[in-house]
């Protein structure tokens, strides 16, 4: 058997101790999201209406897709009403189906590949607050969490959000950090995170102050709080559309043409 060359043996001792322990994490996050990925891959009703309308894109029967998956609750009157999502989604899973071949799994590729890749993007967000050992063991966490591992055997178009969210925040904290000494790469990383977050429904207005530790301005009293839905028929305005809200997500609607009942005092 052949021994370790002395420099390389130097130059692994040279990697810092967090370093090995976060390639383990990532290890271990890379088989759990991996092992049996075909047989525990979970489909919906919405991935069956994407994975058809990208299978036939990369069977080329229809034309490559210029706007995303629709978003529920965002219209009446059925799909073609709803608001639409960019079509970013869309060309991650017809690339891998184009090269790993046409079906569910294939398609199910890139939210595994960005699953993957948010851990040590975790870890890195994280140290920008926290010490190496909290960072550590909150991205540990992460990693063995139900949710991050169901949501990895999917093929969802929210799953990129945790990857690019996290990617718009450090390269965000790094941009306003460096200020006209700023990195070209975290430039190049903030426009692209900047990008798919528009195509995905994300909510990067939100996230904009986190790194900066800033308060935005007090938003305009517009008879809507999250959480707290309005009436069935309440106008914001004549002639405008209505904003509703299911307790998370800020939706606009045509209008009813209905008043509602008049707000207690």
């Amino acid at each position: 058997m052949k021994r370790i060359p002395m420099d390389i043996r130097k130059t692994i001792k040279k990697v810092p101790p967090r370093i090995w322990i976060l390639v383990a994490i990532v290890l271990v996050g890379l088989f759990l999201r991996t092992y049996r990925f075909h047989d525990w891959l979970d489909f919906g009703s919405d991935q069956v209406n994407d994975a058809e309308r990208v299978g036939a894109v990369v069977e080329q029967t229809a034309p490559w897709p210029s706007y995303g998956p629709d978003m529920g609750n965002s219209g009446t009157g059925g799909r073609q009403n709803r608001f639409r999502l960019g079509p970013i989604y869309y060309d991650f899973e017809i690339v891998s189906a184009k090269l790993f071949g046409n079906n569910p799994d294939s398609m199910a590729y890139p939210d595994l590949l960005f699953s993957v890749l948010s851990i040590p993007l975790l870890y890195l967000f994280l140290r920008k607050a926290f010490n190496e050992n909290v960072s550590l063991a909150l991205t540990g966490l992460s990693t063995i969490s139900f949710s991050s591992l169901s949501f990895s055997h999917s093929a969802w178009n929210v799953n990129p959000i945790p990857f690019f969210s996290l990617l718009f925040l450090l390269s965000l904290y790094e941009f306003v950090l460096g200020a006209e000494k700023t990195p070209f790469r975290w430039v190049v990383a903030l426009g692209v995170a900047l990008g798919v977050d528009s195509a995905v429904p994300d909510l990067v207005p939100e996230s904009v102050g986190v790194p900066l530790g800033v308060a935005g301005p007090e938003p305009p009293a517009v008879g809507v709080r999250l959480g707290e839905p309005p009436a069935v028929g309440e106008p914001l305005g004549v002639g405008e559309p209505d904003l509703v809200t299911d307790g998370e997500r800020l939706i606009v609607c045509e209008p009813l043409g209905v008043a509602g009942p008049e707000p207690p005092a």
